[in-house]
């Protein structure tokens, strides 16, 4: 599994169309998803909830132990390992990074995040042994004040809904 941080759902789906143009014929979609973030919409909330599994929705009032780091500069786009649990999973930081600027976004700004995102994901899904299934999801979204500055941790829908595609290279 391969953790988008920050990715919502719309512009999950500017990536994924830049991601198919990019994988052309190594890799074919197998699913295309729609998820819900538990609340609050943090990468902290959701890291703890994939580690804990089902179990973890039993208790709501449970803060989440530790929060990981969100890498920066060339890092932010390399897919890096990381453990939540028992489970290992890659986290791109591309969007994540960017969110924590706090700087107004603009709709090319988005469309750029999602090119950056394509390009980041294709060339790890290209490194993967043929007939792999790579699960590529967002944890959480964000939503765009009237000033054009990105917010996360709310309910909007925005925050909530997150994309999932199935891909086999």
């Amino acid at each position: 599994p391969i953790l988008v941080d920050g990715m919502r759902f719309d512009l999950g789906l500017r990536m994924h169309g830049r991601l198919q143009e990019r994988l052309e014929r190594r890799a074919a979609l197998a699913e295309r998803l729609l998820l819900w973030s538990a609340l609050p919409t943090t990468t902290a909330t959701q890291l703890d909830l994939i580690a804990r599994g089902p179990e973890g929705l039993k208790d709501v009032h449970r803060v989440p132990e530790t929060t990981l780091p969100v890498a920066r500069g060339r890092a932010a786009a390399t897919p890096r390992r990381i453990k939540a649990g028992h489970r290992d999973l890659l986290k791109l930081d591309l969007i994540a990074t960017r969110l924590a600027e706090r700087n107004p976004l603009s709709a090319v700004e988005l469309d750029d995040l999602a090119t950056a995102a394509a390009g980041a994901l294709s060339d790890c899904l290209g490194r993967l042994a043929p007939r792999t299934l790579a699960f590529v999801f967002g944890d959480h979204g964000f939503r765009i004040g009237e000033d054009g500055t990105p917010s996360e941790g709310g309910a909007s829908p925005e925050e909530v809904l997150v994309p999932a595609f199935a891909w086999v290279v």
